[in-house]
């Protein structure tokens, strides 16, 4: 029962922000929690430990907190803020060493939404600072970044570390969970349309770029699908986005967009949940008409995550549905569970056949187990 008004509350959080109602609920679930370390756990686990504790001062509720959750919740919100600043400042001088080689990037996930979308950086936890590079510029950022002090961390995608601070190079988006990039992958993102359509991240940082709010919705719902739907607040990333791209006055065509994007399904996928399980209403061209034609098991699926049933493996199967052709299909399945030896050596940070092995047994066990788990859920009726 605690779980269930756990999951309630942090649900009635989520509307909160993404101004999908649910204030007089908030508050009443508040007011009669009982599971402190319970709710504090699963805030952690969807992102929204920040986000909560600005709400609980925003609605005048801290009192009710016992003072170690309120305490538990301020030093979170704190270190989100410093983290923040931190990451912040590292991005202005990878940008100002890549404007000097004539070079550019562009900023993704939450390095590239939380100043435009959040009041306060203490909102929002970040992870690595994932940059999109030209592929022929590869070579000439990752001696920028070493020149910075960044050390490599793994070949595949290309990743630095400075400190705690690790930075993720794109040649391209794939959305491909450690699957080598193949020339026929059909989930390959054209980055020349994300740079047709790009905005500086601050004006005065030519090297620092960007998408649009309509790209960034996009591409957050394809990074969302990537994850399995994992976190509510990349949920709630997506609902504050779009109310920042209503106030634009922008063209709303963000499903042909998602189209051109090739990421159709991902988008009617998170769409459908913010709309379903978040409340959100959705102005933006969306009739159902226009929704993307899915097979059956994506169906089910779909009906799984309105249902607010986020499982692990969903994203990896979604994307091996959308794969047309056999062949790639099944390419990309043996990648997924049987990777190369190069990746599989960068997952358990050794080259030993012991632990190779080990590394490719867990890994077909751990496929195994959430391939069960997902069919034993998959609503057939």
């Amino acid at each position: 029962m605690d779980a269930h008004v756990n999951q309630r509350l942090l649900l009635m959080s989520s509307r909160l922000a993404c101004n999908a109602g649910g204030s007089e609920e908030f508050q009443q679930l508040l007011c009669s929690m009982t599971d402190w370390s319970g709710l504090l756990e699963r805030a952690s686990s969807e992102g929204l430990v920040g986000l909560f504790y600005e709400q609980v001062l925003q609605t005048g509720l801290e009192a009710k907190l016992p003072p170690s959750v309120s305490r538990s919740l301020r030093h979170t919100h704190l270190r989100n803020q410093i983290d923040y600043a931190r990451k912040a400042r590292a991005v202005e001088q990878m940008a100002e060493a890549f404007d000097q080689e004539g070079l550019r990037f562009l900023l993704l996930q939450g390095m590239a939404i939380t100043e435009r979308i959040y009041p306060s950086s203490g909102a929002r936890p970040l992870s690595d600072i994932d940059l999109l590079i030209p592929r022929h510029h590869l070579p000439q950022a990752q001696r920028v970044l070493i020149r910075l002090g960044y050390l490599p961390l793994h070949r595949y995608p290309p990743t630095y570390a400075k400190r705690d601070i690790c930075v993720d190079l794109h040649p391209e988006l794939a959305y491909l969970s450690r699957v080598e990039p193949q020339a026929r992958n059909p989930l390959r993102v054209d980055d020349t349309l994300l740079w047709q359509s790009a905005i500086p991240w601050r004006g005065n940082l030519p090297g620092a770029w960007i998408p649009s709010s309509v790209d960034q919705i996009i591409l957050l719902c394809a990074h969302l699908q990537k994850h399995s739907f994992g976190r509510l607040i990349w949920f709630v990333d997506i609902g504050r986005l779009l109310q920042v791209h209503a106030q634009e006055d922008a063209p709303t065509f963000l499903r042909e967009r998602a189209g051109q994007l090739n990421l159709e399904k991902p988008f009617h996928f998170v769409s459908s949940y913010l709309q379903n399980v978040i409340g959100q209403s959705w102005p933006f061209d969306a009739p159902p008409a226009a929704a993307p034609r899915l097979n059956c098991v994506e169906q089910r699926l779909l009906t799984l995550l309105t249902r607010n049933r986020r499982i692990d493996g969903m994203g990896d199967l979604l994307y091996l549905l959308a794969i047309e052709d056999p062949l790639v299909r099944l390419r990309f399945l043996a990648q997924l569970v049987w990777p190369q030896r190069s990746v599989m050596e960068e997952m358990v940070g050794s080259s030993s056949p012991w632990n190779l092995g080990i590394g490719y047994l867990s890994r077909v066990g751990r496929f195994s187990g959430q391939a069960f788990r997902l069919l034993g859920r998959l609503p057939f009726r």
